[in-house]
């Protein structure tokens, strides 16, 4: 934008080095609004780059949860055993308490509560974008 304001600002020289008839005033002021112009749309763009920003933190798989693993991993197995008891055929490891798990099956817990936190995250990140606020449930186009 930078290029243009430059050519606009030396339009007046450039005309009456041709005989053209116009007011100089006039193009000095069209070249301050194309200058105004240009440091609006300079600011526009920064704004979007810093809400592309923003929205790439929301869909962020990696960033932090508000949740501690351990948290997460109860829940997991809270509601795997709450399953587990409306089972006819439950084998007595499927009824077996967070607590009294293994560290192994701790881990697996909270690697699928985490899974399901982040999943949450990105989704509640989409419904509170424009665009996606009419799509059905399940959409997967955030």
């Amino acid at each position: 934008m930078t290029e243009l304001t430059d050519r606009l600002e030396c339009l007046p020289s450039y005309l009456n080095e041709h005989a053209v008839q116009l007011d100089a005033r006039d193009l000095v002021a069209t070249a301050k609004q194309v200058r105004d112009w240009s440091t609006a749309v300079d600011e526009a763009a920064a704004e979007l780059d810093r809400l592309r920003d923003a929205l790439a933190w929301f869909r962020d798989g990696a960033r932090p949860l508000p949740i501690e693993r351990d948290e997460l991993g109860r829940m997991v197995r809270e509601a795997w055993v709450r399953w587990a008891e409306q089972q006819t055929n439950s084998k007595p490891s499927w009824l077996v308490p967070y607590e009294e798990l293994d560290d192994e099956d701790k881990e697996a817990d909270q690697q699928i509560g985490e899974a399901i936190a982040r999943w949450t995250l990105v989704a509640s990140a989409c419904e509170k974008l424009p665009e996606f606020e009419n799509k059905g449930q399940g959409d997967a186009g955030c």
